[in-house]
């Protein structure tokens, strides 16, 4: 893929157009790494893998569930993300973009909108379609908290991580995709990108909400739309991490608020 010339990024806004003054996303040109289809197969595969750890692989016999819940957290994004890393080299760091005050900035931001989003998409969901509890959310208007709060929180944060892993990769797989090999423009492979690891973001939920499709692929998308955002607007999976946390954290601690004071 070396030989073929790169797609050219114009000025502008920062989502849908490259602008100098926030870096672009990577890969799809070549930079900061030139990536083909064997890397993206082998990454995909990987979080695939991710995956079933964290769901399908059973229990560990000799690590209580607290920590076998904890590992499976850590290996879900972990596995996929050493795996980039070993395609792509030392580039891998690209999808972090170092450290930058306005991710934590940007980051906040996302997640108070995107609480206020849930909100109100899910008020005027109740009134028109079946929705299925959430497990987790179900434990914890239970008061169980599986480890106690710490270890809740610490799992849970961590796992979110791999959330991040398993949607911003696919962007930039997707986004290759449309640029390097459906010849789309850059814009047009930002929007595949941002829709497409929506819809596999909702994909990775149907377990979760008892394979209730329309609210993984509706509901959940459009809050991962939402979330995504935060990586479009600064280029670095901080943003998005930060926001995704913020977003959890708050309603998990809600929850478990609610009923300590219901108790």
């Amino acid at each position: 893929m070396g030989d073929r010339a790169r797609p050219e990024s114009s000025d502008g806004g920062t989502m849908f157009q490259h602008n100098n003054s926030v870096p672009d996303y990577p890969y799809y040109n070549d930079i900061p790494a030139s990536i083909g289809w064997t890397d993206w197969i082998i990454v995909l595969l990987a979080l695939g893998l991710g995956f079933a750890a964290l769901t399908i692989i059973p229990h560990i016999p000799w690590l209580s569930m607290t920590l076998d819940g904890l590992l499976r957290s850590v290996l879900f994004g972990t596995i996929p993300l050493s795996a980039f890393a070993w395609r792509v080299g030392p580039a891998w760091k690209a999808i972090f973009h170092g450290w930058r005050r306005n991710y934590l900035w940007w980051g906040l931001v996302f997640g108070v909108i995107n609480l206020l989003f849930t909100y109100v998409i899910g008020t005027l969901a109740m009134g028109h379609m079946h929705l299925a509890d959430n497990s987790v959310g179900v434990g914890l208007s239970d008061g169980d908290i599986p480890g106690g709060p710490a270890m809740f929180y610490l799992r849970t944060g961590i796992q979110l991580v791999g959330e991040e892993v398993f949607t911003i990769l696919p962007f930039l797989f997707l986004m290759w995709l449309g640029v390097r090999i459906l010849g789309l423009p850059r814009a047009a492979a930002i929007l595949l990108a941002w829709i497409g690891s929506a819809l596999s973001f909702g994909a990775m939920h149907l377990p979760a909400y008892h394979w209730n499709i329309g609210q993984a692929f509706l509901l959940i998308g459009l809050v991962r739309l939402v979330l995504t955002l935060a990586y479009m607007t600064t280029k670095s999976i901080w943003s998005s991490i930060i926001a995704h946390v913020l977003n959890d954290w708050a309603m998990f601690t809600l929850l478990i608020a609610a009923t300590a004071l219901g108790a």
